[in-house]
């Protein structure tokens, strides 16, 4: 969650303003920038939901390597590609501009770098810590490719109680399910 609004922080203050900055620039001295609040609140809102998705990229990164979906070595032997689709994504998620697109881009690719670096942190603490049972269990990249629908299920009753203590009642009945 933190992440996340670090991504909404650094949207409203570097990119927001330099965006607008460039709106403005662009436009014709003799048209007056006036925008209705509509259609600006929904430009932040989607600017902020997609800068904030976008910081979330090291957890994804993580996760998806703990649970054995891909390994740190295939991601970063195919991290040429993994730039490319940053800047093919921002392409498509940022307004019709380069300035956007870059700041979008650059901090996507800085943050599946700082995914890659925390699994080989986890490998470092694991290596640290090897008679630790938590730290057998958790770092252990064949415990999880063996373990995967546990994980899955923990991860998923998780979520189901985090929602149940925040008043939902859909998830006392997912968690009674599963």
């Amino acid at each position: 969650i933190a992440l996340f609004y670090i991504g909404i922080a650094f949207a409203y203050f570097i990119t927001l303003p330099a965006i607008l900055h460039f709106f403005i620039s662009v436009s014709p001295e003799s048209v007056a920038p006036m925008t209705d609040i509509n259609s600006y609140l929904s430009f932040c809102l989607k600017l902020f939901l997609v800068f904030g998705l976008t910081f979330e990229i090291p957890i994804i990164t993580l996760v998806l390597i703990l649970i054995g979906v891909v390994s740190t070595q295939s991601l970063a032997e195919k991290r040429r590609f993994i730039v490319v689709g940053c800047f093919f994504i921002a392409m498509f998620v940022t307004p019709p501009d380069a300035l956007s697109m870059i700041m979008l881009a650059v901090p996507m690719w800085l943050l599946f770098e700082i995914g890659l670096f925390c699994r080989k942190f986890c490998i470092f603490l694991w290596s640290l810590s090897r008679f630790s049972t938590f730290s057998l269990f958790f770092f252990n990249q064949n415990n999880f490719i063996k373990k995967r629908r546990e994980l899955i299920k923990f991860c998923f009753c998780t979520i189901c109680l985090c929602v149940e203590f925040s008043s939902s009642s859909w998830s006392s009945s997912l968690l009674l399910t599963f």
